[in-house]
């Protein structure tokens, strides 16, 4: 079974929101066996990465947005060995980009 997270904040500045994301990724970079994986054009600002949840025993995915003003962290566990989650991972880090932009645009 996979399991997904996703933590959406609102910011009052876009400056503030490139300085969370900056915070954020600075954070997810520096855990164990951490690895920049690639990702789609998303947002403002982008990162994934996986990393080894020692707590948990399992590799962790993290994909950080920033789009205009809100900031999105989606986590996704545990990474399969295949290379096919990561299409259901991009799916859900689109979906929920493309519901922050429709809702700063409204």
């Amino acid at each position: 079974m996979v399991w997904a997270e996703c933590t959406v904040q609102s910011c009052p500045s876009a400056a503030l929101a490139a300085n969370g994301f900056k915070e954020a990724r600075s954070g997810v970079a520096n855990n164990n066996q951490a690895r920049e994986i690639s990702f789609p054009e998303l947002g403002d600002q982008r990162a994934a990465i996986t990393h080894y949840n020692s707590d948990l025993d399992e590799t962790t995915a993290v994909a950080l947005l920033r789009i205009g003003t809100v900031l999105v962290d989606l986590e996704y566990e545990p990474v399969p060995g295949n290379s096919g989650w990561s299409r259901e991972f991009e799916q859900l880090a689109s979906t929920v980009a493309t519901r922050a932009q429709q809702v700063q645009n409204a």
